[in-house]
């Protein structure tokens, strides 16, 4: 996945709404990153609370995606 799929992948999460009563399914959020690694994927997805709903749950959801931006395009800098 190029950075450029995973900006387009984050920017359809933030355009997303989720009803008040509503989490995020994790199927779903599985098929955004389906060429992510399961391993990772398993270890990021640990860090957030998938129990809440509505925004807070959107919330989760955006910033998931931002971490796997940054865990799937680690920046170069400092490498030698």
């Amino acid at each position: 996945m190029t950075i450029s799929e995973c900006v387009n992948k984050h920017q359809q999460l933030v355009d997303l709404h989720i009803g008040e009563s509503e989490t995020f399914p994790m199927d779903e959020l599985r098929a955004l990153y389906a060429d992510a690694d399961q391993k990772l994927f398993d270890s990021a997805v640990k860090l957030f609370d998938w129990t809440q709903k509505g925004e807070k749950a959107l919330e989760n959801v955006k910033m998931f995606s931002l971490l796997m931006v940054a865990l799937l395009h680690p920046s170069e800098e400092g490498e030698t």
